[in-house]
């Protein structure tokens, strides 16, 4: 079994949430791991934090530990798809207007 994490789990283990940091021990002997994605929105809120130093080498640290995995065409246009369908269905009207 692989345990993904998203941006709000990483960002919540960087910060030392103590319920998401257990989960992972409770699960060392199982793959954890995240996305390329999750990547650069982690090294988007260090670029954007007032402590960017110590951000950043917090990011590094938690993406040494875990696999990352890349995407391919494929799954960008599923990805792309299924953003626009939700965004369609229930996404604010100014960003469907915006994309005309």
């Amino acid at each position: 079994m692989i345990y993904l994490l998203d941006t709000n789990h990483c960002s919540r283990i960087i910060f030392g949430d103590p319920v998401v940091i257990e989960q992972l021990r409770t699960h060392q002997t199982q793959n954890i791991a995240t996305s390329v994605i999750v990547r650069g929105e982690l090294y988007f809120m260090v670029q954007k934090s007032e402590h960017q130093a110590e951000n950043l080498n917090a990011v590094n640290r938690l993406l040494e530990r875990i696999m990352i995995y890349s995407i391919d065409g494929g799954v960008a246009d599923c990805y792309g798809q299924l953003k626009g369908e939700i965004i369609n269905r229930l996404g604010p009207r100014s960003v469907l207007s915006a994309v005309r």
